[in-house]
């Protein structure tokens, strides 16, 4: 599946957590989250089949049984 420059340029994904934008990890291992998009982490379309970073963190929220959805955003 290829994925053309301009979606690279133009889209981005986030990952949300209830109600909440997923930020990353705490020193403990638990999952944060952010209040608004502004303090979520994103993730570049082209990334998805060669970034580490987001299979680990995919796999990390599997394994605490996280309900996640990945919410496609516009980048203007």
């Amino acid at each position: 599946m290829g994925v053309s420059k301009s979606d690279c340029i133009e889209n981005a994904f986030v990952l949300k957590i209830g109600d909440r934008y997923f930020c990353g990890f705490s020193k403990t291992g638990r999952a944060m989250t952010a209040w608004s998009l502004a303090g979520a982490k994103t993730y570049m379309p082209f990334q998805t089949v060669s970034n580490e970073w987001l299979h680990d963190d995919l796999a990390k929220l599997d394994a605490k049984k996280k309900k996640y959805v990945r919410k496609t955003i516009s980048i203007t």
